[in-house]
């Protein structure tokens, strides 16, 4: 009698753990085209109860079998490329740090890099978690102590304001007529920024004074879109000398002030540079300075274009006027033993005693290994495997459920036969 009562409660574990098997299979299949997804998978161990010790027991009775269902969190899946330049895969065994809210209060770990900038341009991916960085300079140095997830903030993309630079060097590589007259005088006008980006016009006007010899004065500068509005008050002026064969020889009062800017912006102090001039004759009826070029470092006011994210983690703005800079630094976050991590909702992990504590790392660094931008990490289900372990366990279920019908029939013979 308790050899019935152990077959049928060893096969009805039979049944719970094929079905345990079933459901992992179909969770697996599921999500064969989910991010960063990790397959499940189910180890059986076997129940005994009521051993003699003795193999060949008569008394052997059977209590069946236990399925464990266990993540392989340390598995990688392969990487592929997107159009999406806020996507980010991890190329070894680390983790992202993320948040359920753009506060970042409650901190995860993840290896789901499909970020994208939400209403308030914070980057969360499509499971609705924040991604953690710290802000850096613009040499992209963080700007806050690294190491520890208290200084993390959530990558704030609306926080980037526009980018200018106000002219600081203005360098003029030309040449100046030597056959002009004593007292002739040309115009060149020359573009600059101030420090809000906008665009300026400063008419430079030389005056052959002596041999050899011209007089730089400025007028007033004038907005760019429209030559009729005086937007400062210019201050300096400049004298330049040449040798008898017109090369450059010197230079005073190189400096040139602009207070009082219209447009609010900040007073200018401008550096000229002279160096690049030179004094040849030239044959034509008309005479004027023949500019070859004009460098000046100001930028105009840029809004922001696009964000990318580069194998050392940094996170790079790029502007309308051409200029990028970091502004983020991303860590990724290691275990000593990641499998002992904890799945939560959202495909995220949090920390358990299995696992141990996180370590911080620059990507690439401490066996964090390296981001990669524009891609994504896929799941480590396959498919075709995974069919494979559905047809074994739906064998092993009806199996399972014909020992059960079996054991009925049994236990009704037996009954028949007290009777």
């Amino acid at each position: 009698m308790s050899s019935l009562n152990s077959a049928l409660s060893a096969a009805v574990s039979g049944l719970f753990a094929q079905s345990t098997s079933i459901s992992a299979i179909s969770t697996n299949l599921s999500n064969v085209g989910t991010t960063a997804y990790k397959e499940a998978s189910v180890s059986f161990s076997t129940l005994v109860s009521g051993s003699t010790g003795n193999n060949r027991s008569s008394n052997f009775n059977g209590s069946g079998v236990y399925a464990g269902v266990n993540q392989s969190i340390s598995h990688l899946g392969n990487v592929s490329d997107t159009a999406i330049s806020t996507n980010i895969a991890l190329t070894g065994s680390g983790f992202l740090v993320v948040s359920d809210d753009a506060a970042g209060d409650e901190l995860y770990f993840s290896r789901v890099g499909s970020f994208y900038p939400d209403k308030d341009d914070k980057l969360v991916n499509l499971n609705g978690f924040y991604l953690q960085g710290y802000p850096t300079d613009a040499s992209g140095n963080p700007t806050v102590g690294t190491g520890s997830t208290s200084t993390l903030e959530t990558i704030d993309l609306g926080s980037i304001g526009g980018n200018a630079a106000a002219t600081e060097n203005i360098d003029i590589r030309a040449n100046i007529p030597a056959n002009a007259a004593i007292g002739d005088s040309f115009n060149t006008d020359i573009e600059m920024f101030d420090s809000l980006g906008t665009s300026h016009y400063v008419t430079a006007t030389w005056t052959k004074t002596a041999a050899n010899t011209w007089d730089i004065t400025y007028a007033d500068p004038v907005l760019s879109a429209d030559s009729t509005t005086t937007t400062g008050t210019v201050t300096g002026s400049s004298t330049i000398t040449f040798d008898s064969d017109g090369n450059f020889v010197s230079s005073t009062s190189n400096n040139l002030a602009i207070n009082g800017w219209t447009t609010g912006a900040s007073n200018s102090a401008i550096t000229m540079n002279f160096a690049g001039l030179t004094q040849f004759t030239k044959d034509e009826q008309t005479l004027d300075i023949e500019i070859d070029k004009i460098n000046q470092d100001g930028l105009e006011y840029g809004e922001l274009k696009a964000v990318s994210i580069g194998s050392d983690g940094l996170v790079t703005a790029t502007f309308e006027n051409g200029t990028s800079y970091p502004v983020y630094q991303i860590p990724v976050a290691t275990f000593s033993n990641p499998n002992g991590l904890a799945l939560e909702s959202g495909n995220v992990y949090s920390a358990t005693n299995d696992s141990g504590t996180y370590t911080l790392h620059d990507p690439g660094d401490g066996g964090a290994g390296e981001l990669k931008g524009s891609a994504l990490e896929g799941s480590t289900v396959d498919t075709a495997d995974q069919l494979t372990k559905l047809i074994v366990a739906q064998q092993a279920y009806s199996a399972c459920a014909e020992i059960v019908s079996t054991t009925d029939d049994m236990f009704d013979t037996l009954i028949s036969a007290a009777r």
